[in-house]
This record gives structure tokens, C-alpha cells and sequence, in this order.
């Protein structure tokens, strides 16, 4: 072998290894990148199994205002408490009995809220709304509610915070059912 083709073949090695390297290293990348993938996507699979406790305004009767609270998720919520951050007297009648803050479901934990399990608290009629006692606001129009429970390990907190102020002065028509039941009080009526 001579000198000229020793040289080839040396340059040609220092070739094959620099192109190894290039390849070694994009194959390395390609696999953080898969990677960061692979746990993204457990992420959101995670998550769209996950428990999401909600809170809404619901209004029934054109002006029965009620607080909805729902586990929307596809899990169960575990050892979920509730609370509020100020008392609400339903329809404005001043009893602790009354006070939806000291009601089961806000003073001790529930061991599962289960995927379309739903609380309904009758709050008042929209007229009751921010009804004074001396300084005492007994059915104020913005509570903040906070819900925390267990998922798969981990806590979970979810803070809502219910306005009723833009459900005031407007117009609300009756469900179907509602108006059945008006139809039928009125058929009662008319049998002999």
C-alpha cells in the first residue's frame, strides 16, 4: 500500500466516522423529541380521564336561582371538600339551618364524586338576592367556591366564582317541563 492510497484510505475513515457521529447525534435528537412526545401524550391522556368538579348558576321556575356543582371528567373525584367563602342564607331567611355554607356537602368530605354525579343547592328567588340583616348581607350575588379532591395520586383544586349579577333584570323563559306542568294544572282544573 502506498502513501497516496494510505492517506485515501485514512481520509475516508475520518469521513465514515464524522458521517457517524451526524447520525448518531440526529438519532439521539429523534429520540428526545419522541420522547418529550411519548410523555405528552401520557400527559393528556391523563388528563382527559381526569375528574373536573364545575360550578354554575342554574335558574328554574323564571326566577329560582340554584348553584349547580358537577363532576364534568371521566374519573371520580376522591375525598372532594367544598367550601365557601361566605354564608349564603337561602331566600333570605336568617337560620343557620338556612346557611348553605353549614349544609353535609360543605362541612365534610365526600369520599367519591363520581363522572356525572351533580349537587343542586336552591339559593333564592333573584328578588331575594342581596338581602341585608343590620350589616349582614344574607344572599350576596358573588360567592367563590372551592373544590378539592384526589386524582390518581395528586391534588386537584378548582376555584369558581359565582356571579349572579349578570343573570339579574333578565328574562328567562320556562323549560319544557315547566310548561307541561302549567298545562297540567290547568287540565286539573278544567276535569270534572
Amino acid at each position: 500500500m502506498t502513501l497516496e492510497t494510505q492517506t485515501a484510505t485514512n481520509l475516508i475513515a475520518i469521513l465514515l466516522l464524522l458521517v457517524t457521529g451526524v447520525y448518531v447525534f440526529l438519532t439521539w435528537k429523534i429520540s428526545q423529541a419522541n420522547t418529550r412526545l411519548l410523555e405528552e401524550t401520557q400527559r393528556a391522556f391523563k388528563e382527559d380521564r381526569a375528574p373536573y368538579i364545575v360550578a354554575r348558576v342554574a335558574i328554574s321556575q323564571s326566577v329560582l336561582v340554584s348553584l349547580r356543582i358537577e363532576n364534568l371528567g371521566r374519573s371520580p373525584a376522591v375525598n372532594l371538600t367544598l367550601s365557601l367563602d361566605r354564608d349564603f342564607y337561602r331566600f333570605g331567611e336568617y337560620r343557620e339551618d338556612n346557611n348553605i355554607r353549614n349544609f353535609h356537602a360543605f362541612q365534610h368530605e365526600i369520599p367519591q364524586f363520581s363522572p356525572g354525579e351533580h349537587f343542586n343547592f336552591i339559593l333564592s328567588q333573584g328578588f331575594n338576592l342581596e338581602n341585608f340583616r343590620e350589616s349582614l348581607n344574607l344572599t350576596p350575588k358573588i360567592l367563590k367556591l372551592t373544590a378539592v379532591y384526589q386524582f390518581d395520586g395528586s391534588q386537584r383544586v378548582s376555584r369558581h366564582v359565582i356571579d349572579l349579577n349578570p343573570y339579574m333584570n333578565n328574562s328567562f323563559q320556562k323549560s319544557a317541563a315547566e310548561k307541561l306542568g302549567d298545562i297540567e294544572g290547568v287540565m286539573k282544573k278544567w276535569s270534572l
